[in-house]
């Protein structure tokens, strides 16, 4: 009975723990189930996210692209290009430009040997310093110990790494002399082509000064000379109107007096007074063109 009772409470106990074990397996997949759906949700809202953040970075940079096409400076026209360079060939600032690309070449190479001759310096220097380690610990060594051939060795192969070093370091000098005396020849030739171009640019500014001094003194001097002949063309055409005028005057004096009466011919009064309105009048006339033609000649 005793046995019957613990096989039951046995069975009871498995029957107990495989329930157990269901609704923990359940639990579990259902909570997995659950944060497997949470992930999704959120992988696919920072996909999402993403793929916005992603379209206006992608809308920003074109934008970017088109402002910047939009802000690049248009080349100059070809014929103020081929203008410029006559200019500068005229005044020989392509000259000054091509020493001073010589002298920055020149300085390039001097900063680059001067580079390279640091460099060699430093190795030098910690091949001297490799030496003094291998000379003190060859001291401290005997002759007949294996590491003292190895110290020799080292020390050999030192030595001819300083050799090595020193000979470049050698024609390194050297080119740094070379390259420092091109350096100098380059500024002196830079000095020379800008004091050629000042005195061409102040030559050529005197010429033109001159040049535009003579067309102005031309220009006016023929329009002077218009002035003038237009002047004496109407002065010629006033006095062809005034003599024709003086003419017909006279004709009718001359009319009216020979249908006058012998009465009035003995009155010379009248034709005295009328002689002298008619000089007056010339006169005036000849003062007033006179007057006009003064101030009108240059």
């Amino acid at each position: 009975m005793a046995e019957k009772f613990r096989s039951f409470l046995k069975v009871l106990r498995i029957e107990i723990n495989r329930r157990l074990l269901n609704n923990a397996v359940t639990r579990i997949n259902s909570t997995t189930e659950k944060a497997q759906g949470t992930l999704t949700n959120i992988q696919n809202a920072v996909a999402a996210k993403y793929d916005v953040f992603a379209k206006q970075i992608r809308k920003d940079i074109s934008s970017i692209q088109k402002n910047v096409s939009q802000l690049e400076p248009r080349p100059l026209p070809e014929r103020v290009v081929k203008w410029w360079q006559w200019y500068q060939q005229l005044t020989g600032l392509d000259i000054v430009e091509l020493s001073r690309r010589q002298v920055i070449l020149a300085q390039d190479k001097l900063f680059k040997s001067q580079d390279e001759r640091r460099l060699l310096n430093r190795e030098v220097a910690l091949i001297n310093d490799k030496l003094k380690e291998v000379y003190s610990e060859l001291i401290q060594t005997k002759r007949d110990d294996p590491k003292y051939v190895q110290l020799t060795i080292l020390e050999n192969k030192s030595l001819q790494d300083q050799a090595r070093i020193m000979s470049h370091l050698n024609l390194l000098d050297r080119e740094e002399r070379d390259h420092f005396t091109q350096l100098a020849t380059a500024i002196k030739e830079y000095h020379d082509s800008q004091t050629m171009s000042a005195q061409k640019y102040k030559y050529l500014s005197i010429l033109a000064s001159a040049v535009v001094a003579i067309i102005s003194l031309t220009g006016s001097m023929i329009y002077n000379n218009r002035k003038i002949a237009m002047i004496k063309n109407s002065m010629h055409s006033l006095e062809t109107g005034l003599n024709a005028r003086f003419s017909e005057v006279l004709t009718k004096l001359e009319n009216n007096g020979e249908q006058d009466t012998p009465s009035e011919t003995n009155n010379p009064s009248r034709y005295s007074y009328s002689y002298k309105q008619i000089g007056l009048g010339i006169l005036g006339l000849y003062t007033v063109i006179k007057a006009l033609f003064y101030n009108s000649s240059p």
